[in-house]
C-alpha cells in the first residue's frame, strides 16, 4: 500500500533557476524518504511518544542524512508519528 504525503513548503516568490528547482525537489524527496523511515521504525516498534520516537529514530536519521539540518530530521520523525497516531486513532472508531 503505498500513500502519499503533503508537506507545506514556504518559498520567496523570486524567479528560480533550474538548478535551484532541481534542489528544492531533491529535497522534498529526501524529506519523504526520511518519514518513510522514520515511519517503518515507528509502526516496527509502536511507538506512541515522542520521547520514544526521538530515542528510536534520530540517531538513524542523522546517520543517514547527515548534510541535513537538525530541523528536517525533527520533523520527519513528529510528522511520522502524528501519522501513526493518527492510523491508530482510526482504528479504533
Amino acid at each position: 500500500m503505498i500513500k502519499t504525503i503533503e508537506k507545506t513548503i514556504k518559498l520567496k516568490l523570486i524567479p528560480l533557476t533550474r538548478n535551484d528547482k532541481n534542489q528544492v525537489l531533491s529535497l522534498l524527496d529526501t524529506y519523504t524518504s526520511m518519514i518513510r523511515e522514520a515511519l517503518d521504525i515507528i509502526v516496527e516498534n509502536d511507538v506512541r511518544s515522542r520521547k520514544r520516537a526521538h530515542e528510536l529514530c534520530y540517531r538513524v536519521l542523522r546517520m543517514e542524512y547527515p548534510y541535513l539540518h537538525n530541523k528536517f530530521v525533527q520533523e520527519a520523525y513528529k510528522r511520522a508519528l502524528a501519522m501513526y497516531r493518527s492510523y491508530r486513532k482510526l482504528l479504533n472508531k
